[in-house]
């Protein structure tokens, strides 16, 4: 009796406390709200029943509705106030506490689910904010979907790096143990192979280059915000890196490694070799419909071991380079900030990264038969692995000699450019027109 008597008298609380929860729309947006709210009561619906094929796709399809309603990306706080994030990672730890084994029983959902908080994260800070409070068990679950490149953007890691990308505020809350969770992470991977690669009949290389440049990317948003070095997480970042060797991969471990430029020709041959850079196909097997329709699945998740590789180091530089301090406090003096310079300078020296600088891109080529040849830019050596070595020389060694300069405009840029102007001849340009046009005709 009380309880209802206190209920009936306080009301004002009641309102004072919903008011923190209510939010405001426009008449325009009714229709796009009473959608989102479906899809939303549909998720949670599914979340106490038992989960199978359909109910999979039921979630998929309702994270889609919410993710193409105009209303998530024009009020995020009121996707904040519904919980949606809450009830996404609800849905995602169900999954994942599923059992112990590294396969995942629904990846689907689960890339579903992540791009979900991933979008959640983009829409708003104070998003950001809210999922970072979860960057513990997002970082606990990191290695789910790695191995995978069609998961790439959709993984536990990617929200992870999501909730603190482009935000100083909340890179500076990261702690050390985040951080050196993330780099024993990372460490495992300079020590073994990945055993869902080796399973599927990729060469055993003794380390594990594809899930370790996806830790390097997630520091490398820990330690550099906004165009400019986060100077706390990144001396950090460097102490942990130098405690753990094998994070560097086998050519900067510093016990018998080749070096940098030696690792970067070496992944260019693995790329040129078919039985080092694809798995070895399976002999005996007879390809039913099935089976086909399995492969053209499988064909987003094709990994190139030797750009694998390139990738890795090209990571690695990059993540050093952005670690490198500021140059007013080099010039102010600064002890931990030059120890810091001098350690980097140490790891890597200026000749590997002129002569990686220097490495010539395959381009589009003819054959005797008139066929053209395209370089396949995902399998081989890419502009985006110079452009690493060229941010760390500028950050950590500096270019102030005009003699260096003109060394490698001459040797490193001017022979790339010769060759993207040798493409635009129109010969060639016709010759691959053409190409393009009878092999568009015989399809």
């Amino acid at each position: 009796m009380f309880i209802l008597l206190h209920h009936q008298y306080d009301g004002i609380r009641e309102v004072m406390r919903a008011l923190p929860k209510t939010y405001t729309i426009n008449s325009v947006s009714i229709e796009d709200t009473i959608n989102l709210l479906a899809a939303l009561g549909q998720i949670r619906a599914l979340l106490s029943v038992r989960m199978g094929k359909e109910e999979e796709k039921s979630m998929i399809r309702g994270l889609g509705n919410i993710m193409n309603n105009k209303v998530f990306y024009q009020h995020p706080n009121l996707m904040r106030a519904l919980g949606m994030h809450e009830t996404v990672m609800d849905v995602m730890v169900n999954v994942l506490s599923g059992g112990h084994s590294k396969e995942i029983t629904f990846p689907k959902m689960v890339a579903n689910c992540c791009r979900f908080l991933c979008y959640f994260c983009r829409i708003s800070r104070q998003n950001q904010r809210a999922m970072f409070e979860h960057l513990s068990y997002l970082l606990e679950n990191s290695s789910v979907g790695l191995a995978s490149p069609s998961m790439r953007g959709s993984t536990p890691l990617d929200v992870a790096a999501a909730s603190v990308m482009d935000n100083n505020e909340l890179a500076l809350a990261l702690r050390e143990p985040d951080l050196e969770k993330v780099v024993q992470y990372l460490a495992g991977c300079g020590l073994q192979s990945c055993g869902m690669l080796v399973c599927k009949g990729y060469p055993d290389i003794g380390w594990n280059p594809v899930e370790g440049e996806r830790y390097l990317d997630f520091l490398r948003f820990a330690v550099f915000c906004n165009g400019e070095s986060v100077e706390e997480n990144a001396n950090v970042v460097v102490r942990l890196l130098i405690r753990r060797p094998e994070c560097f991969g086998p050519a900067l471990r510093g016990e018998g490694g080749d070096g940098l430029l030696a690792a970067m020709k070496e992944a260019i041959k693995i790329s040129q070799d078919s039985s080092k850079d694809r798995p070895m196909p399976k002999s005996g097997i007879k390809k039913t419909l099935q089976n086909s329709q399995k492969e053209e699945e499988k064909k987003d998740d094709i990994i190139h071991i030797g750009n694998s590789i390139m990738t890795f180091y090209a990571a690695l530089i990059d993540l050093l380079g952005r670690c490198a301090p500021e140059k007013h406090l080099i010039h102010a003096g600064k002890g931990e900030a030059i120890r810091i310079k001098a350690i980097l300078r140490s790891l890597v020296p200026v000749e590997d990264l002129v002569g990686v600088i220097s490495i010539p891109f395959f381009i589009p080529s003819l054959k005797k038969d008139g066929l053209v040849v395209e370089p396949d830019m995902s399998a081989g050596f890419c502009p985006d692995h110079k452009a690493a070595m060229v941010l760390f020389l500028e950050r950590v060694y500096g270019i102030e000699d005009q003699n260096f300069l003109l060394y490698l405009l001459e040797f490193g840029f001017l022979p790339d450019m010769r060759a993207a102007a040798s493409l635009e001849t129109v010969s060639v340009v016709h010759e691959v027109e053409i190409q393009r046009i009878i092999e568009i005709l015989s399809n």
